[in-house]
């Protein structure tokens, strides 16, 4: 029990990466077989309520990516298959892919995920901290 006006201790933050498959939101006829994944962050801890009983994960977008099935398949790629991947990633992020591509989600398999290691710091903030964190994941490779 806190005394009036003590804010009760934070829960410490569990942050978590999930790479889906957003493939099919994608058309790039110029390139068949591509694939495009995002990768987004969120806290496994702390739970949304939209309006409803069941709670709900709030993702953060920090990366999508365009692959090329024979790019990856190519021991030495091609300079041809080099600027075949530039140009996909070059589609892909010639949209304004971050804006309003936040999500909720209801479920996540949380063997999918993979944690990143943040530091709990009781003194800032919750959204300070995600600030932070999803600063980091941008700014660090995610492959």
């Amino acid at each position: 029990m806190t005394a009036r006006g003590d804010a009760a201790p934070r829960t410490p933050s569990d942050w978590r990466l999930l790479v889906e498959d957003e493939t099919e939101h994608w058309t790039l006829p110029d390139f068949p077989g591509a694939r495009v994944e995002t990768v987004y962050l969120f806290n496994a801890a702390e739970h949304t309520y939209c309006c409803e009983l069941t709670p709900s994960y709030w993702l953060v977008p920090v990366e999508t990516r365009g692959i090329l099935p024979e790019y990856d398949a190519a021991e030495n790629p091609s300079a041809a298959l080099e600027r075949k991947r530039d140009a996909l990633q070059e589609a892909i992020y010639g949209e304004d892919i971050y804006d309003g591509h936040y999500r909720y989600v209801h479920e996540v398999n949380l063997e999918r995920t993979v944690p990143v290691a943040w530091d709990h710091d009781p003194e800032v903030t919750r959204d300070e901290e995600a600030e932070a964190v999803e600063e980091y994941c941008r700014c660090n490779s995610l492959a």
